[in-house]
């Protein structure tokens, strides 16, 4: 469809008084807060004011009009539905405006048009948005601010700016919201002088038709606990506990979702603070400007995800300042982008049907927003793309235990997806070389019974087998039969897409409270130039699951490094906000995980998640240092019997073909997780075994090594020496034997002389064990290293 637009002079007769003197300029409609349709205007002398209107050019009724310096205002009370009005304004002695018309609203059922757009200014471009603005006849006119860009009080441009807008503001109520330019210098006085708005004035609602309207100042505190926060909930609480109200409409400046190529970060706040109260209580169209451009979404959830139920968020900064351009490539959840002036008509029925209507007249985006079934079943993320995973990467076979929720990952590294090696769009890497590489996600429900689907969305290389609660539910690219760590996957590429796979056959093996996705991602050859995980988990449930986030670690009263990681079970589409005592208070996250990257100071915390606006309850830990190696890590080992010389200690040193274990590793110990070998005969042991552990750092001033140790050891980081144990002080070989000394207790060693050794990102610690002797009963070795 295409509409036809003309300039205000052809739409509109000029202004010319009825009687003598000055007649009123910048006449313009609102709402108030009792619903009434407001009549404000400027008169150039002081005196009374009024307003005459009726159902027929004769008018007949009269009332009078409220005065602030020039401005007059007048409310019409009492105005019947779905009815054209006629009314002017001014005095008999200063001069009458001519007469103009609106129609009301329809009550209940009714077809109700509104019009959006903001940063309009005052070019010739905002003069041809508001006439074609006009020419749709709306209800009303949402001005998602940045109105007149006087950015200050030049009373001159915001009288020119209404005179851009009068046309269209004589005909329907114009409802404005605060930009960041009605801040600058004084405009917002100007702003709240010239208009009359329900509420504060700063933050309202209103009702047309079927829908309920709420107007948000994103110039003014909105996070959780404000004033304004407060409110939003509230009003959008009782709108949703209202039967008459069939659609739900927020219209603000910053905009939550936008691919600008300008200033997007504005918007970021919005939507960790407001997209989950928009998400709780049924908000259908959001409505935003800011950037100079059309932008529309698919219905997604603050957190990204995509759900039918959740808003579509529209940027409609397309008022007449110049445009901006994008980003590329477009983000997935945005679906229409044009660079044109022109405004968002959104008709009210039914269904929401929302247009772009361009200058040209041309309809350039079109969708609908239809209410879905009371009793339809509501998707929600249960584990969310690019949220945190554990995994190990050593190349050691852990069997089949590490599939349960009871296995102990706590000595896993962990990060966010995408997750591998080879790919440049990789948010974490892991080692290359192993076959086989093991993920953990643990997965929060409070009653998985409402659960009546799962599907599985996967973006792998080159095959896995997935798990939950222990139980195989998934296998793809993989022969069939036993797998082992040495199985290898047939070939496929990870194309930055989610494969789906419909998992409804494994919600028998759900749980209330925690459950465990995991995940073993196996490649074709260990030569493989790449290897990709991220998945995402997702649930349709017949009822509203909770919103209320799971602490999953650090457990209650656990002791960390100065730079832990806090990790929380995922809310659907929600973003959250953590805090950690007084020292760190992190809004907006994306993704339930979060590591410090400074260094928190020794001490008792507490910490907390919040998400869509309720917190958790707090956990304590306590902070000791932190640790770059845990004690029952992997270690990769050689225990052959041969000698390596000295280029085993390097950083660049392949151990890939090097089989790995837990620690503690050794012989002759109960306690041994990892059994190394001695050789063939029990009276010649081997004197020497090599053990290497790679892990992530940085440059610091401390470092400290806890060691259980049996007989003797020297440590090397980054390839230099950094300690020896029980060793004689002459130059070290393979055959050197150590001083006796037997794996009791840990000892401790600082080494804070050598921490400038450690390198930002990937570091190895370096450690040939020695035995006093070929018959020696036992070899043990574990270790942490911390600051």
């Amino acid at each position: 469809m295409r509409y036809g637009w003309l300039l205000a002079v052809a739409l509109f007769p000029p202004l010319i008084a009825a009687g003598d003197g000055d007649p009123p300029t910048q006449i313009h409609l609102s709402y108030d807060i009792k619903g009434a349709s407001v009549v404000s205007w400027r008169a150039n002398e002081p005196g009374e004011g009024h307003v005459e209107f009726g159902t027929t050019p004769a008018l007949g009724s009269s009332v009078p009009a409220a005065r602030n310096g020039h401005w007059h205002s007048a409310a019409i009370e009492g105005l019947i539905p779905d009815r054209t009005y006629h009314y002017r304004c001014g005095r008999s002695t200063g001069g009458w405006s001519p007469t103009f018309s609106f129609k009301t609203a329809p009550a209940g059922a009714g077809r109700v048009v509104l019009a959006a757009y903001g940063d309009q200014g005052v070019g010739p471009e905002a003069r041809a948005v508001s006439a074609l603005v006009a020419a749709h006849d709306p209800h009303a006119v949402l001005l998602c601010g940045d109105l007149s860009y006087a950015n200050g009080t030049d009373q001159a441009i915001w009288d020119e700016w209404f005179d851009v807008i009068q046309g269209a503001a004589t005909r329907a109520p114009h409802m404005p919201v605060l930009g960041n330019h009605e801040t600058i210098g004084g405009d917002e006085a100007v702003f709240f002088d010239r208009f009359t708005l329900p509420g504060n004035e700063r933050w309202y609602s209103f009702r047309v038709g079927r829908a309920h309207v709420i107007g948000i100042d994103s110039m003014t505190d909105f996070s959780p606990g404000s004033q304004q926060y407060q409110w939003i909930a509230a009003d959008l609480e009782r709108a949703a506990q209202d039967p008459s109200v069939s659609w739900k409409i927020a219209f603000a400046h910053y905009s939550p979702f936008t691919s600008s190529d300008d200033h997007p970060q504005d918007g970021l706040a919005m939507r960790a603070h407001l997209s989950p109260l928009f998400d709780t209580h049924g908000v259908d169209l959001v409505l935003t400007a800011h950037e100079h451009h059309y932008e529309r979404t698919l219905p997604i959830l603050g957190g990204g995800a995509v759900d039918p139920r959740a808003p579509v968020y529209v940027v409609s900064g397309t008022g007449g300042r110049p445009l901006a351009g994008f980003v590329d490539p477009p983000p997935s959840w945005s679906v229409a982008r044009r660079a044109r002036h022109g405004f968002t008509k959104v008709t009210i029925d039914d269904t929401l049907s929302v247009e772009f209507v361009a200058l040209s007249g041309a309809v350039e985006d079109a969708f609908e927003i239809v209410q879905s079934p009371v009793d339809a079943p509501l998707p929600r993320t249960l584990v969310a793309r690019s949220t945190a995973w554990r995994f190990c990467d050593d190349g050691a076979d852990l069997g089949t235990s590490w599939r349960q929720l009871s296995y102990d990952d706590a000595a896993w590294r962990g990060g966010p997806a995408p997750l591998g090696y080879g790919e440049p769009y990789l948010a974490t890497l892991v080692r290359k070389g192993p076959v086989t590489t093991y993920f953990r996600r643990v997965v929060a429900l409070r009653d998985a019974a409402p659960v009546r689907t799962l599907t599985l969305g996967a973006m792998f290389d080159d095959g896995f087998v997935a798990y939950l609660n222990g139980s195989e539910v998934a296998r793809v690219r993989m022969p069939g039969g036993t797998i082992r760590s040495s199985t290898l996957a047939f070939w496929h590429e990870a194309e930055e897409r989610y494969e789906p796979l419909d998992l409804d056959h494994a919600r028998a093996f759900l749980r209330d409270g925690e459950n465990v996705l995991a995940v073993e991602v196996h490649q074709t050859d260990r030569s493989s130039s790449d290897l990709v995980f991220d998945a995402e988990l997702i649930a349709e449930f017949s009822g509203t699951p909770p919103l209320v986030p799971i602490l999953l670690s650090p457990a209650d009263n656990a002791t960390t490094g100065v730079t832990p990681t806090f990790d929380w079970s995922d809310v659907a589409g929600a973003t959250y906000r953590l805090q950690v005592g007084a020292v760190l208070d992190i809004a907006g996250l994306s993704v339930s995980a979060f590591t410090t990257s400074t260094p928190l100071q020794p001490g008792t915390y507490a910490w907390r998640v919040q998400a869509a606006g309720t917190w958790t309850a707090p956990r304590v830990i306590t902070v000791a240092g932190d640790i770059l190696i845990p004690r029952g890590s992997a270690w990769s080992f050689h225990d052959r019997g041969l000698d390596l010389g000295t280029d085993w200690r390097a950083i660049s040193t392949d151990d890939a073909a090097w089989p790995a274990g837990r620690a503690p590793l050794g012989y002759g110990e109960p306690f041994i997780a990892t059994v190394l070998s001695y050789g063939p005969d029990p009276s010649r042991k081997h004197t020497t075994t090599y053990l290497r552990r790679r892990f992530t750092a940085s440059p610091g001033a401390t470092l400290r090594l806890n060691v259980l140790y049996d007989d003797g050891f020297v440590a090397y980081l980054n390839g230099v020496e950094i300690l020896r144990a029980r060793m004689p002080d002459a130059p070290v070989g393979y055959a050197t034997e150590a001083l006796w000394h037997e794996a009791e207790e840990v000892e401790t060693f600082d080494l804070a002389p050598f921490a400038s050794l450690l390198r930002d990102g990937e570091n190895v610690l370096a450690v040939e064990v020695h035995q006093t002797e070929p018959t020696s009963s036992d070899l043990v070795f574990d270790a942490e290293l911390g600051r």
